[in-house]
């Protein structure tokens, strides 16, 4: 069959994280609001997300996993045990 290519491990590169030129494709959403609402607000907005997601990456950490640490630094190490879910007694 001439006229079939094949691609081998065309995949090996879906895992890796989307980039827009060379920042990561997260700063999308700020860059889009700036380009339709040209103000001196998006424009700080669009700077300060280029800068936190930069810092963000400097870390090793993407933007989902960064929340996600936050979201534990916030709520401590204590974890407490519930007695109760959706107000029916659990069984001990």
């Amino acid at each position: 069959m001439k006229g079939v290519q094949i691609f081998e491990a065309f995949w090996r590169d879906s895992a890796r994280t989307p980039r827009f030129i060379i920042f990561s494709a997260y700063i999308a959403v700020p860059l889009v609001l700036f380009l339709f609402h040209i103000r001196l607000w998006t424009f700080i907005v669009l700077i300060l997300s280029i800068i936190l997601m930069t810092v963000i990456e400097y870390f090793g950490y993407t933007p989902p996993v960064a929340a996600l640490a936050f979201r534990a630094w916030i709520a401590g190490k204590k974890v407490t045990r519930r007695r109760h879910l959706f107000g029916k007694k659990l069984q001990n």
